[in-house]
C-alpha cells in the first residue's frame, strides 16, 4: 500500500464515538456469512483512494477486483475474488470464494459467504440502538450446523456431537463478555459473563479427543 494513502484510511476511522461490529450468520443448511461494519468518514473519499491502490497493484492483483458490482443503499459494493481459492474447510461453511465490500458516506461493511449480499443489504437498513459498550455473545443452536460442517469425516463428526453432549444440548445462547457504562454522579462500568455456560463449553472442548486417523497401508 502506497504510504500516502495511509493518512486517508487514518483519518477515515478517526472519530469521537468508535463502534464497530463483527457477526457470523448461519443457515439451516450449516452454511455461514461472516459480516464486520466500521463508522467511517467522508466514505466517498476512501472508496477513490481504494480504487487508486487497487490500480497501482500488478495485474495478477488488480484481476482480483471487481468494482461497482451492484449498489446497496447509497453505497458502491465490490468485490474481491480470492485468486488460489479458499481452504476445504471454509469453502464448505463459506460456500463462496468472493468478499464483498461497501463503502458508504458514513461506513464501511466487509461480507463473506453465501448471505454476503443479503447480511449487507440489512445492515444498512438497520437502525442504530442502544448497546452495551462491549458484547460477545454466540447462539450455539444456530451455530453448531455450521461448526459440524466444518467436520473432515465421520469420526470427526462424532466427535463434535460428544462435544455437544458435554456442553448440554438445552444450552443455548453464551454471553462470553458484556461492558456497560452508566452515567450518574461518578461514571460507573460494569462487567460481566455467563460464566457457567462458558465454563462448560471450555471444558467440553478440553475434554474433547481428537478423531483416530486411518491407518495408512505400508
Amino acid at each position: 500500500m502506497p504510504f500516502k494513502n495511509v493518512p486517508v484510511f487514518r483519518n477515515a476511522i478517526e472519530s469521537d464515538v468508535t463502534d464497530a461490529a463483527l457477526a457470523v450468520y448461519v443457515s439451516p443448511n450449516g452454511k455461514g456469512t461472516g459480516l464486520i461494519a466500521v463508522p467511517i468518514k467522508d466514505g466517498a473519499k476512501v472508496d477513490a483512494e481504494l480504487r487508486a491502490i487497487i490500480e497501482s497493484c500488478p495485474p495478477e492483483t488488480r484481476e482480483q477486483f471487481k468494482f461497482n458490482v451492484g449498489k446497496i443503499g447509497n453505497g458502491n459494493l465490490h468485490q474481491m475474488n480470492f485468486a488460489k481459492g479458499l481452504p476445504d474447510n471454509l469453502k464448505r461453511v463459506l460456500d463462496s470464494d468472493k468478499l464483498q465490500f461497501l463503502l458508504t458516506p458514513d461506513a464501511a461493511f466487509i461480507a463473506i459467504g453465501s448471505e454476503a449480499e443479503a447480511r449487507l443489504q440489512a445492515a444498512v437498513a438497520a437502525k442504530p440502538g442502544a448497546v452495551p459498550m462491549v458484547i460477545i455473545e454466540a447462539s450455539l443452536v444456530k451455530l453448531w450446523p455450521f461448526v459440524e460442517r466444518t467436520a473432515k469425516s465421520d469420526a470427526d463428526r462424532a466427535e463434535l456431537e460428544k462435544t455437544r453432549e458435554r456442553i448440554g444440548k438445552g444450552v443455548d445462547k453464551i454471553r462470553f463478555l458484556h461492558l456497560t457504562r452508566s452515567a450518574g454522579e461518578s461514571i460507573r462500568y460494569h462487567l460481566g459473563s455467563d460464566l457457567v455456560s462458558v465454563l462448560k463449553v471450555l471444558l467440553a472442548t478440553k475434554d474433547a479427543e481428537p478423531a483416530p486417523q486411518p491407518m495408512k497401508e505400508r
